[in-house]
């Protein structure tokens, strides 16, 4: 026989006492909703109906799915009120509709001395998470690698999205791939631009935040092929590059 919980035993007492509330007004149950937060970090949201002390609780999802969970794969249950009728607590979800919004650096790894640049990008991507590990989409970015040379490139990329953790605040990676369009700036001299492959793999992190939003920082690698035609009154010179760069972004996940 396991050890009873106190602490569990005052809970059930509280939510036996608060159903009897309910059965008497309806329309306070919908301003409830009752969690279950496991052992992993993560909460479910639902109803609790039924409580055994010391064993277990059946418990049904918000979704309708009924499950049940033994005493020791949660941490504790409890009751919070809803907001305008919505969940008010955090919950990520898995699966889905998602949209992306980032701001970043492009460095180089050698010194200034040595011909070293600070860029930036701006990005935006949305696409569909599958699963944790799954989710494929798509978007578009503006780089600036040399603004003083006026390099810049416009990539239109796929990736591949995962989360590490089911919990909240959770490692996660980002793979993208694409084209990217050069841009022709004769203000800058560059009187031709070709684009060429782009791929940029990051490693990053998910903060927990509230439902619909979360902020993201990760840091990553982004290789783009390009050309570029300098004329400068009588002198030409083309230049065919590889960018290898760091990026470091700070973003926002919806």
């Amino acid at each position: 026989m396991k050890k009873v919980n106190w602490i569990n035993l005052l809970a059930i007492f509280l939510l036996s006492w608060t159903y009897g509330i309910s059965q008497e007004a309806p329309q306070s149950a919908k301003e409830i909703t009752d969690l279950v937060r496991l052992n992993n970090g993560s909460v479910l949201e639902g109803r609790i109906i039924a409580i055994v002390p010391g064993e277990h609780i059946v418990f049904v999802t918000d979704s309708g799915i009924e499950v049940k969970i033994e005493e020791d794969q949660y941490q504790r249950f409890y009751q919070k009120k809803r907001r305008g009728g919505k969940k008010s607590s955090y919950e990520f979800d898995e699966k889905g509709f998602y949209h992306a919004y980032t701001f970043g650096l492009i460095m180089n790894t050698v010194s200034e001395n040595q011909g070293g640049l600070v860029g930036f990008e701006m990005a935006g991507s949305a696409g569909h998470q599958f699963s944790r590990w799954l989710g494929i989409g798509g978007g578009i970015s503006a780089d600036y690698y040399h603004r003083r040379a006026g390099e810049t490139v416009f990539p239109v990329f796929v990736e591949w999205r995962g989360y590490a953790s089911p919990q909240p605040a959770t490692t996660y990676f980002t793979v993208r791939a694409g084209y990217g369009i050069a841009y022709k700036n004769e203000d800058a001299g560059i009187h031709s631009a070709e684009g060429g492959w782009m791929v940029n793999p990051v490693v990053g992190w998910r903060f927990s935040g509230r439902k619909g939003m979360n902020l993201t920082l990760d840091v990553g690698i982004k290789m783009q092929k390009a050309a570029f035609e300098y004329r400068i009154w009588s002198d030409r010179s083309d230049v065919d590059l590889l960018y290898r760069r760091l990026n470091a972004r700070v973003g926002l996940l919806f």
